[in-house]
């Protein structure tokens, strides 16, 4: 396994995600090696964080600030962490002389240190948005996140707008807007709340941070491509759910709709249903338009039941009724498909888990078993070679015996020849007497 480098590397291997190649069957390269630039190495560090230790990093820090920022809009909303503002342009109460004599009443907003932070960290994920759209244009649209396709080409313009368009980066672009919109009109910071539910839409980047931490979602993955192999049947459940509330809307509308009347309690003339189920006669009703009717469909169908609307007229009750019984039969539908098709999606990535485990393991018994056939082939030229120096030695201790044997005999020769000589020596001097 390739260590992770600290800096996104000079050849970077793109992978398609393994949930992708299951679900789509994709039959392109799986892999692609790339020769980056500086400039595609910046854009690689924040679009795949995966990359490189220092990728992981910066998705573990934006990861932390979107919960930081989550977390102080959440708090912000309550009445505790808020106080009136030093100005507003639409005041909830202007010195009325009954209301607020001698006052402005103003909606109240987040205390300024929640506002400052919060607005550092839209400077934060301003920062990497910047990055991130200035250098797109120099990577392959399937760096870029905007094609699978190895071999797809287009203009660097083309590949720009089509990766500022993607929904991740619009919503990023509508959440950082609004800060510098107010900064712009107030000349200081000013963090509007009614934009806050967009910045809470930041938590996709969420999915961004556990990739570079993790690798690759496979949560994501299966779910965008169950709710895609759902679209189908989601589409004709939306259409004949459309239908059939028109249809009882309207049949509601006539039976619940009642007569418009003038009376002592409505002089100015109001809806009143007869016949009530109760016995009670001149009873207000609600259902006073189809689409109010609609409303109240698709309440009962979907087994909500706020009780904001309800029908009194035998007719109604039973159209009610009829609802409530169609919509467990059609709701189930669709959610039976959807459950179908994430069980498959999810059978087949976990059994590719377990292909994937299987091989890696089988790799490893073939690396351990080679490793111990090198090991004994090691060894085995090891014990020759020692095997081969002892021969030397003996060879050599052999020949040392030999010179020494034969240097033994030199010199017991010697030694007798010397005396044989020493004796003729002494045998010619009594001669000589």
């Amino acid at each position: 396994m390739t260590k992770k480098p600290f800096y996104v590397p000079t050849v970077f291997i793109h992978g398609i995600a393994e949930e992708t190649r299951l679900v789509e069957n994709y039959t392109g390269d799986e892999t692609k090696e790339y020769v980056l630039s500086p400039v595609q190495k910046v854009f690689v560090l924040f679009e795949h964080p995966e990359s490189c230790h220092l990728g992981t990093i910066i998705a573990i820090l934006t990861g932390s600030v979107i919960v930081l920022n989550t977390v102080l809009f959440i708090v912000s909303t309550s009445p505790e962490f808020q106080a009136s503002p030093p100005r507003c342009d639409y005041p909830a109460c202007n010195n009325d002389p009954v209301l607020c004599p001698g006052r402005m009443i103003c909606k109240p907003i987040a205390l300024y240190t929640f506002q400052y932070v919060e607005a550092a960290c839209v400077v934060c994920f301003t920062v990497q948005y910047l990055v991130r759209m200035l250098t797109c244009w120099s990577v392959s649209p399937r760096l870029a996140g905007i094609t699978t396709d190895s071999k797809c080409e287009m203009p660097a313009t083309w590949k720009f707008f089509r990766y500022f368009v993607k929904l991740t980066n619009v919503i990023d672009f509508l959440a950082i807007v609004p800060l510098y919109a107010l900064l712009a009109k107030y000349g200081e910071i000013v963090i509007d709340q009614n934009s806050g539910f967009i910045r809470i839409l930041w938590l996709h980047l969420l999915l961004s941070s556990f990739k570079g931490i993790t690798g690759p979602s496979a949560v994501s993955e299966i779910f965008f491509k169950t709710m895609h192999r759902s679209a189908q049947a989601l589409l004709f459940t939306f259409f004949f759910i459309s239908i059939g509330t028109v249809v009882f809307a309207s049949i509601v509308f006539i039976l619940e709709s009642g007569k418009f009347q003038v009376t002592a309690a409505y002089p100015n003339g109001a809806y009143l249903r007869d016949n009530d189920i109760l016995g009670v006669n001149g009873d207000l009703s609600l259902f006073t338009s189809i689409p109010l009717c609609m409303y109240f469909t698709v309440v009962t169908t979907t087994s909500l039941g706020y009780g904001d609307m309800v029908p009194r007229t035998p007719g109604g009750l039973c159209v009610a009724c009829v609802l409530c019984i169609l919509g467990v039969g059609v709701l189930a539908l669709p959610i039976a498909v959807i459950g179908g098709n994430f069980a498959d999606l999810y059978a087949a990535y976990i059994s590719q888990i377990e292909d994937r485990t299987s091989r890696n393991y089988s790799d490893f018994k073939n690396n351990k078993s080679l490793d111990a056939a090198s090991v004994s082939s090691v060894h085995e030229k090891q014990c020759k070679i020692l095997a081969k120096t002892a021969d030397d030695v003996a060879v050599a201790a052999s020949l040392q015996a030999d010179a020494f044997t034969r240097a033994s005999e030199l010199l017991n020769v010697i030694v007798e020849r010397s005396r044989r000589a020493e004796l003729a020596r002494v045998m010619m001097s009594i001669g000589d007497y």
